[in-house]
Formats: C-alpha cells, sequence, structure tokens
C-alpha cells in the first residue's frame, strides 16, 4: 500500500486500528476500485446509447454496462442498447435514481402495463433477431434535475429471466423488488423467474430458485456515492454473493416474500438472484433507509416527538446517577426501577389496544411509570425486605439480558470479516460482526417468549441466589441498568442501533406479523465504541459503588427498624439502665414519661428493706 493512501486515511480522522483495518484489506482481500462516473446531462429527447461491444457472455454474464446522467424537469430521454452480442438472449435495462422516482417504459407515451415506476426499476427485451434494444426514461418531477445510472446487461439463453413469471406487478416480466415499509418492517418480494420471455413457459418452466441477499449501508451516510457504489455492489450475480448475505427463505408465507426489521436511518440494499440448473440472473437491487419520504436525516429518526427527545436526554442523567449511585440511594434506585418497568409494561399494553396516538401513547405511559415506580417504593415503606424490594430491579436487569440476548443470538455469529467494498475504494474499512440466519425454531412466539421468560428468570435466580452475588445484586443491577440508560441517548444522537435491543423486543409484543422478520443487526464502528462504553460504564459503576458500601451492611435498614430506633433515642437519658432492653419485648418500649418520679414504674416493684439507724 502506498504513502499516500495511508496519508489518506490519517486524513480521515480514523484512529490507528482502521489504518492497520485499512492495510489488512488491502493486502489480503483485494477489491477492485470503482468510481462514481462525471454525469451527463440530458434534456427532454435526448438519446443514450449503452453498447455492449467486445461483451462476452460466456466469460461475464451480466457484465454491467453504465452511465451517470442528470435529467431535466419533465423530460423523456431514449435509451439504446446496442452492438448487442449474437449469442445474447434477453437484455436486462435498470435504472436508479437518487432520492426520487423516475418511471422506465418501453414506449414514448406511457400506456398500462408498459412501464413501472420507482427509484430502483427494470425492464428486460428479447434480444433474438430484432434491432437494438430501445428504452424510455421519464423525469415526471416537474422542478428538479435527478441523478440516474443507467445499466444495462445481457444474459444468454440458458440464463433464467428475473420475473419471467410475473403473476402480480404492473408489466408482464418484472425483474425488479418491490419493497413495502412500515415503521417496524421492510417487505422485499419478488416475481418467480422464467426460462423464456414466452408467458406459456413458465407451465412447464424446470425449476427454479430466488435467492434473497441484503447488504447493510454505514450508519447515517446518506451520500450520493456511497448509494451508487453500493448499488454496483448487487448488481451482478457474482457481486451480490461477494457482498451480500443470503437469508434463508421464511418458514412464514411466500417463499419470494421476505420481511426484514427496520433499522431507520441505516441503509440496506436488497438483491435477488434467479437460478435454474447452473446459470443464474440477478434481479434489480434495491436500496431503503428504513425512511419515508425523500432521504434526509430528520425523516429516519426513530423518536418523533419534543417530548420523547426530551425524555430520551434525561435518560442520560438518570442513567448517570443509577449507574454510580443507585444503590447508595436505596429508595430512589427503587423508584427508578419502578418507573422503568412500569413504564415499559404500560407502552406495550396501551400499544396492543391501539387505540392512542403516539403522544398520548409516551405521556399515559410516563405518568403510569411514575405511579409504578411510587407503589413500589411504599412496598419498601411497608415491608421493609431487601429481598422482595431488589426483586423488580433484578427482573429488570434479566429483562435486559434476555432482551440483548434475542437480539445478538437470533442468528449465528460467523467469524468471518465483512468489508464494504465502497469503503475500502476510500481507503477505510468498516467492520461488520455478521449473522447468517435467524434461528427457525424461535420464529414461533410461543418458543421465542418460552426461550426469553427462561432467560430472564435464570439471570434473576443467579443474581438473587448466588451467595457470592446476593449480596451485590441490586448494584450490578443498578450498574448495567443505569450503564444501558447512559448510552441510549448518545446512540439515538449519533445514529447507531443500540437501541432496538429493547425496540426489537416491544416489537416482537406488539407488531402482527413480526416473527417472521429478519432480524439480522448490523454491528458497525458505532455500534462497538457504544458496546464498549456500555461494558466501561457497568465495570466502573460497579466498583464505585461497591466502594461506596465499604463497612456498611448490604441494604439500608427496613423504614419500621428506624422508627424503632429513633423511638429507643428518645427514651435513653443518664440515668436509664444500661439493660434496659433485656426487660421489656421487642418493639413496646413506652413513650417518655412526663417525670422523673415515673421513669421506673415500668420495673417490677421491689420490697423495701429498712434499717435501725442507731446500729449503723
Amino acid at each position: 500500500m502506498s504513502y499516500l493512501m495511508l496519508i489518506q486515511c490519517m486524513k480521515s480522522k480514523r484512529n490507528s486500528l482502521l489504518i492497520l483495518s485499512v492495510l489488512f484489506c488491502s493486502v489480503f482481500l483485494p477489491v477492485s476500485v470503482q468510481t462514481v462516473d462525471i454525469n451527463t446531462f440530458v434534456e427532454d429527447g435526448d438519446t443514450i446509447n449503452l453498447s455492449l461491444l467486445n461483451y462476452n457472455i460466456l466469460a461475464s454474464p451480466g457484465a454491467i454496462v453504465d452511465q451517470f446522467i442528470d435529467i431535466a424537469p419533465s423530460s423523456i430521454i431514449a435509451v439504446n442498447v446496442t452492438h448487442i452480442p449474437s449469442d445474447g438472449g434477453f437484455v436486462l435495462l435498470q435504472t436508479h435514481a437518487y432520492q426520487y422516482e423516475i418511471a422506465l417504459s418501453y414506449n414514448k407515451v406511457l400506456t398500462p402495463h408498459t412501464y413501472v415506476n420507482g427509484s430502483n426499476i427494470g425492464l428486460i427485451r428479447e434480444i433474438k433477431g430484432q434491432p437494438p434494444a430501445q428504452f424510455f426514461v421519464h423525469n415526471t418531477n416537474p422542478v428538479r434535475n435527478i441523478t440516474v445510472m443507467v445499466a444495462a446487461q445481457a444474459y444468454s439463453d440458458e440464463a433464467p429471466i428475473p420475473g419471467g413469471c410475473n403473476m402480480e406487478f404492473s408489466v408482464e416480466i418484472a425483474p425488479y423488488l418491490r419493497i413495502t415499509e412500515t415503521e417496524a418492517v421492510i417487505i422485499v418480494d419478488s416475481q418467480p423467474p422464467g426460462v423464456s420471455t414466452l408467458p406459456s413457459s413458465c407451465e412447464f418452466s424446470p425449476p427454479s430458485e430466488v435467492l434473497m441477499y441484503h447488504m447493510y449501508l454505514p450508519e447515517m451516510d446518506f451520500s450520493r456515492e456511497t448509494y451508487f457504489r453500493a448499488l454496483r455492489a448487487m448488481m451482478t450475480v457474482q457481486g451480490i454473493k461477494d457482498h451480500g448475505l443470503l437469508i434463508e427463505p421464511s418458514l412464514i408465507g411466500s417463499s419470494l416474500r421476505r420481511t426484514y426489521n427496520a433499522y431507520r436511518g441505516t441503509g440496506t440494499v436488497y438483491g435477488a438472484i434467479a437460478t435454474s440448473g447452473f446459470s443464474g440472473s440477478a434481479y434489480v437491487p434495491a436500496i431503503t433507509y428504513g425512511c419515508s419520504g425523500e432521504i434526509a436525516i430528520d425523516s429516519c429518526e426513530v423518536l418523533h416527538t419534543v417530548f420523547s427527545k426530551v425524555l430520551c436526554a434525561t435518560a442520560f442523567f438518570l442513567g448517570i446517577f443509577q449507574c454510580f449511585f443507585g444503590h447508595r440511594f436505596f429508595r430512589t434506585g427503587l423508584f427508578l426501577a419502578g418507573f422503568l418497568s412500569g413504564g415499559i409494561v404500560t407502552y406495550i399494553i396501551l400499544t396492543l389496544q391501539n387505540s392512542l396516538s403516539t403522544p398520548v401513547l409516551e405521556t399515559v405511559s410516563v405518568i403510569l411509570g411514575m405511579l409504578f415506580g411510587i407503589v413500589w417504593l411504599l412496598l419498601w415503606r411497608c415491608c421493609g425486605v431487601p429481598l422482595i424490594s431488589i426483586l423488580l430491579p433484578s427482573m429488570t436487569f434479566g429483562f435486559l439480558i434476555a432482551s440483548t440476548s434475542m437480539y445478538a443470538t437470533l442468528g449465528k455469529i460467523t467469524t468471518s470479516v465483512f468489508v464494504n467494498y465502497y469503503v475500502v475504494e476510500s481507503f477505510r474499512c468498516s467492520y461488520e460482526l455478521l449473522f447468517t440466519a435467524d434461528i427457525p425454531v424461535l420464529r414461533s412466539d410461543t418458543n421465542f417468549w418460552a426461550a426469553f421468560v427462561c432467560i430472564m428468570l435464570l439471570v434473576v435466580l443467579v443474581v438473587l441466589l448466588c451467595p457470592p452475588l446476593m449480596s451485590k445484586s441490586n448494584i450490578i443491577s443498578c450498574a448495567v441498568l443505569g450503564a444501558y440508560a447512559t448510552i441510549i441517548p448518545i446512540d439515538y444522537y449519533i445514529g447507531s442501533n443500540l437501541k432496538y435491543v429493547l425496540v426489537n423486543t416491544i416489537r416482537r409484543a406488539t407488531v402482527s406479523g413480526y416473527n417472521a422478520a429478519v432480524i439480522n443487526p448490523p454491528f458497525q464502528f458505532r455500534d462497538i465504541i457504544l458496546v464498549a462504553v456500555w461494558i466501561s460504564l457497568t465495570v466502573l459503576g460497579s466498583c464505585a459503588q461497591i466502594w461506596q458500601q465499604k463497612g456498611k451492611p448490604p441494604f439500608p435498614p427496613p423504614p419500621y427498624r428506624s422508627r424503632y430506633g429513633r423511638q429507643i433515642d428518645r427514651t435513653l437519658s443518664s440515668q436509664t439502665p444500661l439493660m434496659i432492653d433485656a426487660r421489656i419485648p421487642y418493639g413496646t418500649v413506652p413513650e417518655t414519661p412526663a417525670s422523673a418520679e415515673q421513669r421506673f414504674t415500668f420495673l417490677p416493684k421491689m420490697p423495701r428493706i429498712s434499717l435501725p439507724i442507731g446500729k449503723l
């Protein structure tokens, strides 16, 4: 690796770990460097030619020939695919627009079933014995130029036709993916492949299969360069296999549909491969950031109301307090544990009712959470049993551990390092911990919640019943919960995904059909840093609270004991017998007598002994 590349790495303000990562990627993982071409501005009536001269279908099936253009508002551009090889079977033309939608059609005039709208779309033409394939790109936006990547690919006769047996989409052959987004999930649909452009071939076509993949982009990266480079990586069969992660068919629903968990602000490229025998062809890849409307950071926020943002910021200070002082201020820690658990339970129950708006739902959950915290604090003042009082903090701690386990272990962790090629191009590596597939048995809600409850109860039993941990159980719970509450606001403002540790559990409890979603969480540089901060705060908070408790009992005295101690103090004086406690039943000390003559009336009367004075 040249010194120039190393200097560029250092200028990117990455730490030494990433510089070493760049060296590793350059030596052991060589990747061809591609750059985004300079855009060509085109207006209404212009023509773009994509030549397949010297195109080798057998050596590089589906290789890309592309061009970047800026289309003027309300324009129609003709795209001609020329010099098509004689051994080609069909041509796939795909267009990818940045931020906005365009229309791709077979004709200059948009007529039903001959065009498709979208940001990532494509059409297919059979090329046997026909002149150069022609398509039309329509910019229907009346005021904006739209940046579009136009790419052509050719396949042989043996290759399956992506979407050749379309039954649902608007055009006869649908080689593209359709994305449907909700607040919680992203649904990706495809159509079955065919072996010929004739519709009748779908009834007698040989067995074919659609393999679906996806690839994450860097968190909160909305740049145009990253957008197009990521799409380029997933346009060919080999590129999809190299850069994408294979998603196994879901046991629930259609084999041509995949449901993914929505990580708002983290872009994801979805690709698919049609296979038939030893041949394969790629569908048009699609990309989404889990946001609605135009690509913007504001539209990708998880918290939508001012109240929720203020509550998130407040969690940072409450988390610091709970992490370092939760056990010392025992009553305050009990209130916060009751507030957290009560708020989560209330939010889940009210969401299932589906009758409240988001601001009302958040407000009611906070109010009822505070009431539950007060109730739990009153329980401590009434009974004063430490084991019962710390049961709720321990269960909340177990809930967090179970949520983390389900978030991180729903998929099998691979030991391979995934390197995004579009990151290597700018001389920096982004490592991701990959999950190959979610565990199928946990698709069932019964199995999932049974495993979840078992993990939670196991944590509670270990913490409360293990002798070395029992006296430190509340300290551990306060440190872990406080540290997590501290990093959540940071997670929100820097755009990482550790907040979904709890969000995914709440979604599983409240969103219908969420059990079919692929969790597969992105674990990138920001997430690694926050996990390190979480662990560090937990260790520091535990050590600080253990140090504060040196020479003190494990738990503060119960409230009724404190009241009894204050009553004892009021009865003591210089004339009070030292062994007064030995003669009084526990908890029956009378109030201080009004006069000194009555101080010892509660003692047994002793017989008086009189001696003659003269004999003394």
